[in-house]
């Protein structure tokens, strides 16, 4: 009885692998899902009025699942977002001296943006579907900060619609309350690792987007992470389902490295950056999610069971 439980369930294992190797389009990826992004961010061209600090832009190279992988251009679609609405709640450097030298590493917490035009204190994360290829943001090197029209708009993704998600970043990633510590001016008294606090006191387990970096300002190295939420969107039903740690939607990593010429073969330099002529870091990584799976899919993982069902009859005979 075990081996034929163990067969049964090698062939259920083998059929749903061979799903998910299969090309599908868009609409047909479903269940568990691993979003791969590239993109670019920038501390130049931010929203006049608010205390935003960071924004960027990307395209989502492809999104591997149970029900199958798509990859960008996969049924002639492509998927770009916009990540905007980031704003400083505590930076905390920790120093290699006391009084002496630079902090080592930063810990960077973020919550949404404040003031002016269209902040709304959340951090949004809106993707577009597009039908054609948008090598400035593919190539990465012939993206431009000032492209940005707005606080939730950029040019480069006009004539698109609708979105086809919106996201916005939830608390979670921590859960730390960091007591009153030295502030700017008093960072020289610190002991050998002590920290240094833009935000002395401040609770971190309200930040909704948190990055571990080499500086406080780009260009920068580090990681980083967040959760987010489905709240609008052509496609929203389908993503919305609460799957993620804490009930969200949407559980993100990303790394951050400095953009540049050595990215490849683009010619973004430094002085290009420090005059928002090119965007300052470039950031990828895999996000996950859970999708509710087309129809089509649904009937692919009957198949999975039924041919898993004909193992066991087979065996029984």
């Amino acid at each position: 009885m075990t081996t034929k439980f163990k067969v049964v369930g090698s062939a259920a294992m083998l059929a749903l692998a061979s799903m998910a190797a299969q090309a599908v389009p868009l609409s047909g990826v479903g269940g568990a899902a691993n979003w791969k992004l590239n993109g670019l961010t920038t501390e130049s061209n931010l929203t006049t009025g608010t205390d935003e600090t960071t924004w960027g832009i990307g395209s989502i190279t492809g999104i591997s699942s149970l029900a199958g992988n798509w990859s960008a251009g996969e049924g002639g679609t492509y998927l770009y977002y916009m990540l905007y609405g980031i704003a400083d709640q505590n930076i905390i450097g920790t120093r290699v001296a006391p009084g002496t030298g630079a902090p080592t590493n930063y810990d960077i917490y973020n919550i949404g943006a404040t003031g002016g035009s269209g902040a709304d204190g959340k951090i949004h994360l809106d993707i577009y579907q597009s039908t054609t290829q948008i090598t400035s943001i593919d190539q990465f090197f012939n993206a431009n900060p000032n492209t940005r029209t707005g606080f939730g708009t950029d040019s480069l993704l006009a004539g698109l619609g609708g979105p086809y998600l919106q996201l916005e970043f939830a608390p979670g990633k921590s859960v730390d309350i960091v007591a009153a510590g030295g502030g700017p001016a008093s960072c020289g008294s610190l002991g050998p690792f002590g920290t240094c606090e833009t935000n002395p006191g401040t609770s971190e387990s309200l930040a909704t987007m948190v990055q571990h970096t080499s500086s406080n300002v780009l260009p920068t190295s580090g990681t980083g992470t967040f959760f987010a939420n489905v709240v609008g969107g052509s496609d929203a039903v389908k993503w919305d389902t609460n799957g993620q740690p804490f009930g969200t939607d949407f559980d993100g990593n990303f790394t951050l490295k400095p953009n540049g010429a050595a990215q490849g073969t683009g010619t973004c330099t430094a002085t290009d950056i420090s005059t928002g002529t090119c965007f300052a870091g470039y950031i990828n990584d895999p996000v996950t999610s859970l999708a509710l799976p087309e129809p089509g899919s649904l009937a692919l993982v009957a198949l999975a069971l039924l041919g898993a069902g004909a193992t066991l009859r087979r065996n029984k005979a």
